[in-house]
């Protein structure tokens, strides 16, 4: 609210009266004298119940004693007595939206905009309150007038690039991050919002020159400081991760220290640290604003009672996405009879065939993305939803706004994040016994549906290509032995990388096949090969292929996949074995560095589980060197997928459903969540 410090701010609303009048009570509320200053404006309006000024100014001081309620009553007295004055709608305004009142102050917004159609700040709060309705598009148009009428504002760019963030529209919101980072070119935040969208556009040097930036303005932006850190693991430029390593483990230990929430984001701890104590802190430090939030857990609903199980999946990733190409499969495999299935969408249409597939596989599909968070969660209540699965989390493309609100009976989270939300109001997660063992048990905040094999269900059903391209037609040698590892820039870490190099110099002529998604990495990565004794030609890299039959065709080309060690591959490691490849991994000390153990666990191939690196590097070497023992490995892989547990999606989706009866049949019987073993 802003402070009114002339007599003329407001139209007079009753006789005239001195301008003295007003500024005992400003000098006390400016000196912090705030019940001498309440105190005066009291008997100022004991006589002079209408006077507009004093009205205003003493609800300033009410708000500083920490009387919103008071102050409200008073401004809108103001706006009352003088109807005409934009001032006072505005004032009105703003106090509304700070106590959470939003759609009555878009009224006060509306109403001061058409007292004065020029008013820079209304149109700019106007826009604020309709970006907290999530009514986007009236959002930008309120930010665009608020700059035609309040010329460029750094501020007012930033908050429309946000606006237009939200939609998706990255290019328009990269132009006003760019806007208000020219104008305020001393402002760290803004360069923050240049590079953290350039790195969400794959733009790696630009983002990387923006958070430098930040850095060079505020040394101490731990947040900047970490996703930097990412991007160079992203772009394998592994000096500059011995660089910033320790700056931000610093950082984060300096604020637990101090007792505050760490800047360190929650995907690059698991990236980096295998420790799943650091890693639950760290996601706590996320979550903390979201669960200060959290509704009550609801009551169990008796009209729900022996009817089919209303199920819902909320995902930002029903396109072509990892997220998909395994949900798919289940989602489509639900025992309809027993279950009626929902999907939310976190984003809009893509056209992508997974996208189709799923809208036409559940029994109603809505997508969330033009609704406020308010409507969203009314939407939801409204289906009366027994279980929502939240496949997102803290992953792209969240809203922890809806599930903090705790819109569906009981909240589950699956899939999309390896680890826990350590967020209460999430009620359980989808695991094994594998990636969650004992020990982990204490750093996770929901109660467990532990899955009898694996937690990950590759849909088994996924086509792959009969014939496609050779090996030559990708770069490939005819008569050596292909290693690859498919799995992305920050993965590899300069650990695996030596241990690969390793097995390449013990293996004459063999090569090893890679994504790499930039120039960059391509260099980085030859010069890292080099730099351990290797040809760099012997280096081969794949290019992103969109037909994930074909993909899956090119990867049963190589003969044995080298895993990454702490974030292992996910579904990487599934269509390596559904491609007929055996991967090698070493079981790591966090949920993200497990997953590949899970599997190979749930295929019957436990002897392609190293124990260290030493071990894993003598595994590849092994099946290199012995034709028949190759041979042995991917005949067993291929044995794997006609009849052990991690390819038999169909039982593996009937243990999710078990163990989705159990916890709302639990939830109906009135009990806490508790553990569930399957």
């Amino acid at each position: 609210m802003a402070e009114q410090l002339a007599a003329g701010s407001f139209p007079a609303a009753n006789s005239p009266r001195p301008q003295q009048d007003g500024d005992e009570g400003l000098a006390l509320y400016r000196r912090g004298e705030f019940e001498a200053a309440e105190d005066y404006y009291r008997r100022v309006l004991a006589t002079r119940p209408k006077d507009v000024i004093a009205l205003n100014n003493s609800a300033l001081v009410a708000k500083a004693l920490g009387r919103p309620e008071v102050a409200l009553v008073r401004l809108a007295k103001a706006a009352r007595y003088a109807p005409h004055s934009a001032q006072a709608h505005f004032n009105l305004g703003n106090t509304l939206q700070e106590g959470g009142r939003i759609v009555e102050a878009v009224e006060s917004y509306q109403r001061a905009i058409e007292l004065s159609p020029g008013y820079a700040k209304a149109h700019l709060n106007l826009g604020n309150a309709f970006a907290k309705l999530h009514r986007l598009d009236d959002a930008a148009a309120s930010y665009q007038k608020a700059l035609t009428f309040g010329g460029d504002q750094a501020d007012t760019h930033r908050s429309l690039g946000n606006c237009y963030r939200q939609q998706r529209k990255l290019a328009e919101a990269l132009t006003h991050y760019a806007c208000a980072a020219t104008l305020a070119p001393d402002r760290a935040e803004f360069f923050y919002d240049v590079g953290n969208l350039r790195y969400e556009l794959q733009d790696y040097d630009s983002a990387i020159f923006a958070l430098n930036r930040v850095l060079e303005l505020d040394p101490t932006h731990a947040t900047a400081a970490s996703l930097l850190l990412y991007l160079h693991q992203i772009t394998c430029n592994w000096d500059e991760v011995a660089r910033l390593a320790p700056v931000v483990r610093a950082n984060t230990d300096r604020a637990w220290a101090a007792g505050e929430p760490c800047g360190e984001g929650v995907l690059e701890s698991l990236a980096r640290d295998a420790d799943p104590e650091r890693n639950f802190k760290v996601t706590r430090d996320a979550a903390m604003p979201f669960v200060a939030l959290a509704a009550p857990v609801p009551k169990p609903r008796a009209s729900r009672r022996g009817v089919r199980i209303r199920l819902a999946y909320l995902s930002a990733d029903f396109r072509d996405h990892a997220v998909a190409h395994v949900m798919t499969g289940v989602i489509e495999r639900h025992d309809r009879g027993r279950f009626e299935v929902c999907g939310y969408s976190l984003t809009g249409p893509n056209g992508s065939t997974w996208r189709q597939r799923i809208e036409n596989s559940v029994d109603r599909f809505t997508d969330l993305t033009s609704l406020s968070d308010a409507k969203a969660i009314e939407r939801i209540r409204g289906d009366r939803i027994d279980l929502l699965v939240d496949l997102t989390v803290w992953t792209r493309g969240n809203r922890p706004p809806l599930l903090a609100a705790r819109p569906a009976a009981v909240q589950l989270q699956y899939l999309g994040f390896p680890g826990s939300s350590a967020a209460s109001y999430y009620d359980y997660a989808l695991v094994d016994r594998t990636v969650v063992p004992p020990e982990h048990r204490p750093f996770w905040s929901e109660s467990m549906i532990y899955l009898p094999h694996c937690y990950f269900c590759p849909d088994a059903g996924q086509p792959i290509a009969s014939s496609g391209p050779g090996r030559s037609e990708w770069g490939l040698p005819e008569d050596a032995i292909v290693f690859c590892s498919f799995n992305q820039g920050y993965k590899i870490e300069p650990v695996v990388f030596s241990a690969w190099m390793r097995i390449l110099a013990e293996v004459p002529g063999a090569v090893l096949w890679l994504f790499a998604w930039t120039a960059e990495v391509r260099d980085n990565l030859r010069r890292e090969a080099v730099a351990r004794g290797i040809d760099p030609a012997r280096i081969v890299f794949a290019e992103l292929i969109e037909d994930k039959a074909v993909h899956l065709w090119r990867t049963g080309l190589a003969d044995v996949a080298l895993d990454t060690f702490v974030y292992n591959g996910h579904t990487t490691t599934s269509d390596a074995l559904l491609a007929g490849v055996p991967v090698i991994c070493v079981m790591g000390g966090h949920f993200a560095s497990r997953v590949s153990a899970s599997m190979l666990k749930a295929a019957g191939l436990d002897d392609l589980i190293a124990r260290d690196i030493d071990d894993y590097v003598r595994i590849a070497v092994g099946l290199a060197r012995s034709p028949d023992d190759l041979a042995g490995a991917r005949s067993r892989v291929r044995a794997a997928r006609d009849g052990q547990p991690l390819f038999d999606t169909d039982s593996a989706v009937k243990a999710i459903e078990a163990g989705l009866e159990h916890v709302h049949q639990h939830f109906l019987e009135g009990r806490r969540p508790q553990d569930v073993f399957l």
